[in-house]
């Protein structure tokens, strides 16, 4: 059995991962890739597993590679 507060920890520590992203966004350096037309999606969060979609802009992708390495720096978590 495992420790009954990891869930809350893991959920705290995902919702600045959560955070980092939703600004990004909102400064206009990450973008939403559109499925459909009302269906948007930047990231999905499902037990321990981050899924990120991202156009294919080089710029984008350097982008998350520094918000991986700040969130690690922040949370003591390791992603890559």
């Amino acid at each position: 059995m495992g420790c009954p507060v990891a869930p809350m920890l893991f959920a705290m520590v995902t919702q600045l991962l959560m955070r980092l992203f939703r600004e990004e966004e909102a400064c206009g350096r990450l973008f939403r890739v559109n499925y459909g037309r009302q269906r948007t999606l930047m990231h999905q969060i499902f037990a321990d597993d981050t899924g990120v979609n991202l156009t294919m802009a080089e710029s984008q992708f350097n982008r998350l590679k520094e918000i991986i390495q700040t969130f690690e720096k922040i949370s003591g978590a390791s992603l890559t």
